[in-house]
């Protein structure tokens, strides 16, 4: 959804519009289930979604914007490459597992 609203995609818009605040109502919940929990730290809601939601955005920009002003390298990777290695949804649920793990309670990070 975040490369269709880059692209400009009016239904994709129409979607974060109308999804948006539902969305965030089932995150807040289950990020409050998980700190309740003591599976991530008690932080203020909008540290917590910074620290899940960046990670998972900031490929999706970065790949969207080298697109836009590179001449299909960056650091002599095909763009493709980099697309295959940051966007698949293996590469997401790493990040997130990262994420996770930063937010752990500071006795059960490894």
């Amino acid at each position: 959804v975040g490369r269709d609203i880059v692209d400009g995609n009016r239904e994709a818009l129409a979607f974060v519009r109308e999804n948006f605040t539902r969305h965030g109502m089932i995150m807040y919940r289950l990020i409050r289930d998980c700190q309740r929990a003591g599976t991530i730290r008690r932080l203020p809601f909008p540290t917590v979604v910074a620290m899940i939601a960046a990670p998972q955005a900031m490929p999706v920009l970065a790949v969207a914007v080298l697109e836009r002003v590179t001449a299909g390298r960056f650091f002599g990777l095909p763009l493709g490459t980099i697309a295959r290695l940051l966007l698949t949804d293996r590469a997401m649920a790493l990040r997130l597992d990262l994420s996770l793990g930063a937010l752990a309670p500071a006795g059960s990070r490894g």
